[in-house]
């Protein structure tokens, strides 16, 4: 599925890994020129936020690439939690080389090997743009639907995620909202800033 025309297109059924109890999903993809940004929610037996290992390589063989992997600086920033749900964002530092795709292995909290393996992205051609544009999708809605994600929107790029667990509708569980235009950093906002950048007077459905 194409991300934009910048040459990135998202990797059909990469977005998402479920075992019988757990399962991890990447919501939103974000490109910046200085970072992809994933945002994720996370469903594990241990409280916590995951540990993400990000590599780039350089072909559409991912078997011949041991000597062209590259190791991409990443960080995970917790945004917060629904429950057992950790909700948040990893930043992976950009690069851009043609024919690459970005792989996330994924280790949940208190586990020492990485559980889940994911190609989410990958660049066909290269971006000519690339040190001014922003690209971002939503992936499936339908991929953990307990947890839902709205936006961006505005210049300000708000959003917000929101919980959609049966047995939790009515519960004091209460949409997590931030702000990423910024192309580096992910900031925490109330509902009341959301509605003032928005112009919203009620949370879309």
């Amino acid at each position: 599925m194409p991300l934009g025309p910048r040459g990135w297109e998202i990797q059909q059924g990469e977005t998402f890994r479920q075992d019988a109890e757990n399962a991890f999903c990447l919501k939103y993809l974000s490109i910046t020129p200085k970072e992809f940004r994933f945002l994720y929610a996370l469903k594990f037996s241990q409280r916590g936020i995951p540990h993400v290992r990000a590599i780039s390589y350089s072909s559409s063989n991912i078997e011949a690439l041991s000597s062209t992997q590259t190791n991409l600086p990443t960080t995970v920033q917790s945004l917060g939690y629904f429950t057992e749900f950790n909700i948040g964002v990893i930043h992976v530092s950009r690069l851009d080389l043609p024919y690459h795709s970005i792989i996330l292995h994924v280790t949940p909290p208190g586990e020492i090997t990485s559980t889940w393996q994911l190609v989410p992205i990958r660049l066909f051609e290269d971006d000519p743009h690339k040190y001014t544009s922003k690209v971002g999708i939503i992936t499936d809605r339908m991929e953990l639907p307990e947890v839902e994600f709205y936006g961006p929107v505005e210049k300000e790029q708000v959003a917000f995620f929101k919980s959609n667990i049966p047995e939790q509708r009515g519960a004091d569980i209460f949409p997590i909202f931030f702000r990423m235009d910024d192309p580096i950093m992910v900031y925490p906002i109330t509902e009341t800033e959301y509605f003032s950048f928005t112009g919203y007077s009620k949370l879309p459905q």
